[in-house]
């Protein structure tokens, strides 16, 4: 299963982005977090929560999405 704006349905109010790391682990975060490194996306700081699902890895270093308000609300 691929990254898509549904999985900020039901997200804490304060989720701005989303990322996939190398095990397809994915990852909410407050704010844009750095480029990755070998395996997981650098965050330097903000709030970082691990939810539930394995998401496909299949480059993982372009998985960041950013929360689009409107296409949740639907």
């Amino acid at each position: 299963m691929k990254l898509d704006q549904s999985v900020f349905v039901g997200a804490p109010d304060w989720v701005e982005w989303v990322s996939t790391d190398f095990d397809g682990e994915a990852w909410f975060h407050e704010i844009k977090p750095s480029a990755p490194n070998d395996r997981i996306w650098i965050v330097a700081k903000g709030g970082r929560i691990k939810f539930a699902g394995v998401f496909d890895a299949t480059n993982w270093q372009n998985s960041l999405i950013r929360r689009n308000a409107e296409e949740v609300s639907k």
